[in-house]
């Protein structure tokens, strides 16, 4: 239980405070497939030495 309200603070939390700051989400959704791969492989990588 504690792990999916963590997800939801990590996922919700930046983009709240970005969007509050006057960002623009869309610039951050055409971006995302490539950084999906850059932090996902990163923390997949780091999941598999460790």
């Amino acid at each position: 239980m504690m792990g999916i309200i963590g997800l939801i603070i990590v996922i919700v939390l930046p983009f709240g405070a970005y969007i509050m700051e006057g960002g623009q989400i869309g610039v951050i959704i055409e971006a995302l497939p490539g950084e999906i791969m850059t932090i996902g492989g990163g923390a997949i990588g780091a999941l598999v030495i460790g």
